[in-house]
């Protein structure tokens, strides 16, 4: 929390978008044990904590992404369309 406290500039969105930073999802994704289960994704993380530097990028950029659209799924419906919907 101290870390965001140097965002007070910031609302909302742009305090994330200022906190997502490739060593932060490195750091998260080196987190997990490497043969945890998989997400929704069905990627184990010990696939993600071998990814390289460029695809880690790529990651960070779409979270950025995803945070700018203001468009963060609530829950795992609304991250599978329903028929009729694609």
């Amino acid at each position: 929390m101290e870390e965001l406290c140097k965002f007070s500039n910031f609302t909302g969105v742009d305090v994330i978008l200022q906190y997502i930073q490739v060593w932060r999802v490195t750091a998260a994704i080196d987190s997990f044990k490497p043969i945890k289960a998989a997400g929704l994704d069905d990627l184990k993380p010990i696939v993600l904590q071998h990814i390289g530097e460029l695809a880690l990028a790529v990651i960070t950029n779409l979270f950025d992404f995803i945070f700018s659209a203001k468009n963060v799924a609530s829950n795992e419906s609304s991250l599978h369309p329903q028929d009729g919907e694609i």
